[in-house]
């Protein structure tokens, strides 16, 4: 998942201020329940610069930054207030889930 201009917009403004980081991908999001989302997140950069970047966000908790061959991956908590869209995708979703575990759909070839 790439995005062209920044992420969520608190933090792709603080990276797009600073020149020892550049934000290369967002691999993925999955929300959860309780207003939070998770995203595994790719850098180009300075790991420290980035740890300090997400630490001071206030939408990002607990991120986890380390650095691999030049790559500096970082895994984020944010806070995340859906929208009404986002939650109907996600009851369609729960709903989908639950008719599997009931054996009510096939299951084959469906990742969920």
């Amino acid at each position: 998942m790439k995005h062209s201009d920044g992420w969520f917009q608190s933090l792709g403004d603080t990276c797009h201020s600073h020149d020892e980081v550049v934000p290369v991908l967002i691999h993925s999001a999955k929300f959860l329940r309780g207003g939070t989302a998770v995203m595994p997140y790719e850098f180009k950069g300075d790991a420290d610069a980035i740890r300090a970047i997400l630490s001071a966000n206030k939408t990002a908790t607990d991120p986890e930054v380390t650095k691999i061959n030049g790559s500096v991956p970082a895994y984020i908590q944010r806070l995340h207030q859906p929208t009404d869209h986002n939650r109907a995708k996600q009851r369609i979703v729960e709903e989908e889930k639950s008719k599997i575990k009931r054996g009510d759909l096939h299951a084959e070839g469906v990742r969920v």
